[in-house]
């Protein structure tokens, strides 16, 4: 069985709990979207953690990068063979966030699991509101989407991607299990087309550094 650590920044992203999912339970968001990103495989384990509570180091000081540096250690004792981490630019755009996150993965070397890191721009919800089909899966009503979600940067509430998808969906109530809803059927290309600067280079780690890690006895 091959263990996947997935850490985001939200309830909505991993769910409320630290919760172990088989390949076939119901997931939530962005651990559907990283076994779709996969080939789905069957034989696969997925932890989904909110990062900031996951891991936390001895000193505070270089917050993401040692916390990384935590979380690949924590994951390494657990057996996890890979470590995902998922975070939110949120309207900052000289955020070092990312910057620090890889180089806290990238201190930890190879004999660490394998691990793919990313940055939603803004947010993980703006992932959730480019395909109107997959929305309508969830509950929307009309086939409403936003076409270039990167430029949602969360000054006012017509620029929130949360709000937005809240608007769509019909409120907060169940949102969790709505943006699963999503995951499981937007079109992966078109989430890749029209998040190019957070969705695409995240979908490109997790192919690359972790996908060839799967043996076929994990896929079959």
């Amino acid at each position: 069985m091959f263990r996947i650590l997935i850490l985001g920044d939200g309830q909505y992203d991993v769910g409320s709990e630290s919760t172990l999912y088989s390949a076939t339970d119901e997931k939530p968001a962005l651990a559907c979207l990283v076994h779709r990103l996969l080939g789905e495989p069957k034989h696969v384990e997925y932890k989904c953690c909110v990062f900031r509570e996951y891991a936390r180091p001895h000193r505070d000081a270089d917050g993401d990068f040692r916390k990384t540096m935590a979380a690949i250690e924590i994951a390494l004792v657990e057996k996890y063979n890979a470590i995902v981490i998922l975070t939110d630019r949120d309207g900052d755009k000289k955020s070092q966030r990312l910057d620090n996150i890889r180089r806290g993965r990238d201190e930890m070397g190879y004999e660490y699991p394998r691990s793919a890191v990313g940055q939603a721009v803004e947010a993980f919800d703006a992932w959730m509101v480019v395909d109107g089909n997959a929305l309508q899966a969830a509950g929307a009503t009309g086939k409403q989407s936003h076409t270039d979600p990167e430029t949602l940067d969360g000054k006012n509430d017509d620029r929130d991607p949360k709000v937005l998808a809240m608007k769509y969906l019909g409120g907060s109530d169940g949102l969790g299990k709505k943006y699963a809803a999503i995951a499981a059927a937007l079109d992966i290309e078109l989430l890749d087309k029209c998040c190019p600067k957070g969705f695409r280079p995240f979908g490109k780690e997790v192919k690359e550094n972790i996908a060839p890690k799967l043996s076929p006895d994990c896929r079959n």
